[in-house]
């Protein structure tokens, strides 16, 4: 999986948009976020102008390693779980 793909990075930057939406907190600071995401930033990901920092990538069966890598401020960038 080449995770500098910019077809990668546009679901990077979707899944972004999800989760802030799907925040438990919804406050319009970051309904206003997600819609700032969207106009700036989110067509140059789909073109590959910008690219996500990757730090590792982890099949879905490491999950519990990814989550000890975040959980310990190793990461820096992205941690990626594939299926």
């Amino acid at each position: 999986m080449d995770v500098t793909d910019g077809k990668l990075a546009s679901r990077i930057g979707r899944l972004f948009i999800h989760w802030l939406w799907s925040a438990s907190t919804r406050t319009a600071p970051s309904c206003n976020s997600m819609r700032r995401f969207r106009e700036h930033w989110l067509e140059s990901f789909e073109k590959g102008e910008l690219k996500p920092v990757i730090d590792s990538v982890y099949s879905l069966s490491e999950a519990a390693a990814a989550h000890q890598r975040m959980e310990e401020g190793l990461n820096t960038g992205k941690i990626v779980l594939t299926m």
